[in-house]
């Protein structure tokens, strides 16, 4: 049996298809858990901050941590549960965690070298450095949506710090930061499975 070049660049086309399609599917095991997690995180401890100034410090180390126990806990159960499996060796995984403690590293550095003025500063200093993480992440995993959300929710904190009257900016982060983050979630889980 005889295959022509027509048939071979349409079987070809299928396998990069299907290939595409499990890498996002993979993708979105991981990320819209995460995602959706850490939206309502958001969402919690900026109405926290906003109702509950005095105790914006501990809202915001008990739903992080609860935030990371998560994430971590989210990771295990999909790499136990997900029939494709990552190519362990590339560490791909050990990559993901130290590009996160390096971040988390120079975002410490950094504020302690700009000294915030105040809560408000230092808030949307970590948010926007976040969120360049998701943006340099998005580019080095070729995946748009991250950048787009990294973009989006850094004019969201620009506006807030910019724009927003300062005794709103909590509130304003909890309702566009919040929903943009889990919506993404919530989205690529629908649009990728």
């Amino acid at each position: 049996m005889d295959i022509t070049k027509e048939d071979a660049q349409e079987a070809i086309s299928v396998i990069e298809k299907t290939g595409k399609q499990t890498i996002k599917s993979v993708a979105a095991a991981y990320t819209s858990p995460i995602l959706i997690l850490w939206g309502l995180i958001c969402f919690a401890a900026y109405l926290g901050t906003h109702f509950f100034m005095k105790w914006s410090w501990h809202i915001w180390i008990i739903l992080s941590s609860a935030g990371a126990a998560g994430t971590f806990l989210i990771c295990s159960f999909q790499s136990k549960h997900t029939p494709v499996k990552v190519d362990s060796s590339n560490k791909i995984w050990l990559k993901i965690f130290l590009f996160w403690v390096f971040m988390l590293a120079y975002i410490f550095t950094l504020l302690n070298i700009a000294h915030p003025v105040n809560g408000l500063q230092l808030n949307a200093l970590i948010m926007t450095f976040v969120m360049f993480a998701y943006i340099v992440f998005g580019l080095w995993i070729n995946t748009n949506y991250m950048i787009w959300l990294g973009l989006a929710v850094t004019i969201c904190t620009i506006i807030g710090f910019y724009i927003v009257p300062h005794n709103y900016y909590s509130l304003w982060m909890s309702f566009t930061v919040g929903p943009l983050v889990t919506g993404t979630g919530i989205l690529i889980r629908y649009i990728w499975k």
